[in-house]
C-alpha cells in the first residue's frame, strides 16, 4: 500500500508563477541585483534561483537563502516555497525542519499547489510537524484538484475506489506523469475499476516506455507475449524486454532467457538465454535460477554439472520457486549423485506442495510427500515436519526478486 510519509518533498527549481525572463537568456545579475535591492521580490526571488542553479553567476547556496528570504517575506510563495526546501535539506543554512514547515504552510495557504503537496509530505511524515495523515490527505487533495500530477497519482494510490484511482491516474497520466500512465495501463489491463481493454493499455503502457520507465517496459512486453487481451506479438516483447533488461528488470532478464532457448521473435540462442537467466538470477530471480539448474543438470546446451545444477535449484527453493523446491526434493530422495536425506527431501517437497499454484504439479507433491511419509521413521517424521516449518518462515522473511 502506498503510505502518505512517502510523498516526495521540496525541490529548490524554478517556476513559471514566479520567473519573469526565459532563463536561457536571463537578464544581466547586476541589473536584476539593483531591482532587487529597490525590493522587487520578483527579481529578489529570480536572483534566489540563479544562485541556486548557478545560472549567470556562481552558485552560492546563502546567497540564494539570502534573496529567497527577502522576497519570501514580501509574500512571494514560490519564494517561500524554495526557502523551505533550503531549511529542510540545509542548504546555506543550518537544517530547521520547524522554519521549513512554517515557511511551506505561508506557502500552500496562498494557494500554491506545490507547496500544498510538500505540506501533505511533511504532515505525513511528521516532519517538523506531528504527524497527521487526515491533514496531509486534506492538503494533497488540494494540490491535486489544482491539476499537480504526482498529488493526483498520490490520490490515484490511496483511493480505496477502484474507479476513483483509474480517475486520478488518468489526470496525472494526460499530464505527461509517467509513473500515472503505467499504472493506468495496468489497471485496463487488469480490468481494475473499469473494463479490461488491451488496446488502452497499451497505448498507456507505451506513453511510459517510450518516456524510459521500464516498469511500463516490462509490463508492455509482457502483455505483447500473453496474448489475452492483445494479439501475441514476440518481436514487439524482445524489443521492450531488451529496454527493460537494460534498466535491471529481473523479469524482463528472465523472460528474454525464455525467448532466445524457444526462438519467440528471436533467433534461438542457447549462449544469449544463458546470459538472460544469468542476468536475472542475480537479481534473485527464482525461476531463471530453477531454468539454470535445469540447463546444468541436462547437459544440453552446456556441459553437464550436477554440481551447479544442486546449487541453482538451491537458490531456487530458497527464492519459494515450487518447481525448485520440489526438484530440490527429489534430489535429496532419488538422485544417486547425492547423499541421501529424507528429512530434508520431505522438508522441500512439503513447501513446494504449499507454493504451487499449477494443480498438476501440487498433485505431483502431494504423491512425493505422501511416498516420503511411508519411508520415515515417526521420530524422521516429526523431525521433517519441524524442518519444514522451520524453512517456511525462514524463507518468508527473506528478501525477494518482484516476479510479478
Amino acid at each position: 500500500m502506498f503510505s502518505l510519509s512517502a510523498l516526495v518533498s521540496f525541490t529548490a527549481r524554478t517556476s513559471p508563477q514566479c520567473i519573469s525572463r526565459d532563463t536561457e537568456s536571463p537578464m544581466d545579475p547586476a541589473d536584476l541585483i539593483e531591482m532587487a535591492e529597490d525590493g522587487d521580490p520578483t527579481a529578489q526571488f529570480n536572483l534566489g534561483v540563479m544562485y541556486t542553479e548557478g545560472i549567470g553567476v556562481p552558485k552560492d547556496a546563502v546567497r540564494a537563502v539570502e534573496w529567497y528570504r527577502r522576497a519570501a517575506e514580501q509574500g512571494c510563495g514560490m519564494a517561500q516555497t524554495n526557502l523551505a526546501g533550503m531549511y529542510e535539506n540545509g542548504q546555506g543554512v543550518e537544517t530547521d525542519l520547524a522554519a521549513a514547515f512554517e515557511w511551506t504552510l505561508k506557502a500552500a495557504k496562498q494557494g500554491l499547489a506545490q507547496a500544498q503537496h510538500n505540506l501533505a509530505s511533511m504532515y505525513g511524515r511528521g516532519q517538523g510537524v506531528p504527524k497527521d495523515e487526515a491533514i496531509a490527505l486534506k492538503w494533497i487533495t488540494k494540490a491535486a484538484k489544482q491539476g499537480h500530477a504526482d498529488s493526483q497519482r498520490i490520490l490515484g494510490e490511496l483511493s480505496p475506489d477502484p474507479g476513483l484511482s483509474l480517475r486520478w491516474f488518468l489526470k496525472a497520466a494526460t499530464q505527461g506523469h509517467v509513473e500515472a500512465q503505467s499504472q493506468v495501463g495496468h489497471m485496463y489491463e487488469t480490468g481494475m475499476g473499469t473494463e479490461v481493454d488491451g488496446i488502452l493499455a497499451e497505448k498507456w503502457y507505451t506513453k511510459a516506455a517510450l518516456q524510459g520507465n521500464a516498469d511500463a517496459q516490462d509490463q508492455l512486453a509482457t502483455l505483447y507475449l500473453r496474448g489475452t487481451s492483445i494479439p501475441i506479438n514476440a518481436q514487439k516483447a524482445v524489443y521492450w524486454h531488451l529496454k527493460a533488461a537494460r534498466q535491471g528488470v529481473a523479469r524482463s532478464r528472465y523472460h528474454l532467457g525464455v525467448l532466445y532457448t524457444k526462438g519467440l521473435g528471436v533467433e534461438r540462442d542457447p549462449a544469449q538465454a544463458l546470459h538472460w537467466y544469468l542476468q536475472a538470477a542475480e537479481l534473485e530471480h527464482s525461476w531463471a535460477q530453477y531454468n539454470l539448474g535445469v540447463i546444468h543438470h541436462q547437459g544440453d546446451d552446456v556441459p553437464k554439472d550436477l554440481i551447479k545444477s544442486f546449487d541453482w535449484f538451491m537458490k531456487s527453493a530458497r527464492n519459494q520457486c515450487p518447481h525448485g523446491q520440489h526438484k530440490l526434493g527429489v534430489i535429496y530422495s532419488e538422485d544417486e549423485f547425492f547423499p541421501k536425506n529424507l528429512v530434508e527431501a520431505f522438508a522441500w517437497i512439503s513447501l513446494a506442495e504449499q507454493n504451487h499454484y499449477e494443480d498438476d504439479k501440487r498433485q505431483e507433491s502431494i504423491k512425493a510427500r505422501e511416498s516420503l511419509e511411508k519411508q520415515l521413521t515417526p521420530e524422521q517424521l516429526i523431525e521433517a515436519r519441524a524442518r519444514s516449518e522451520e524453512l517456511a518462515v525462514e524463507l518468508a522473511l527473506a528478501p525477494k526478486a518482484d516476479e510479478s
